[in-house]
């Protein structure tokens, strides 16, 4: 099962979306693995994770996975 891609995909969805609200500047994504599906999890966490660029300014993106 391939879960890494489409998390990642829908996670990276979000984070532009948010990106519109006024006064956004911190995300935080909680994803749920209780079946610990997802195969590389800091892979899929470093890729979300850290500071966004863009013209309106910058975001700090946090990822953890749960179990």
């Amino acid at each position: 099962m391939m879960v890494r891609p489409q998390i990642g995909k829908e996670l990276t969805i979000d984070i532009a979306y948010y990106r519109t609200h006024p006064g956004y500047n911190h995300l935080w994504c909680v994803i749920c693995d209780p079946d610990k599906l997802i195969p590389n999890v800091a892979g899929l966490v470093g890729d979300l994770s850290g500071v966004v660029q863009s013209p309106q300014g910058s975001e700090t993106v946090r990822a953890e996975v749960v179990s």
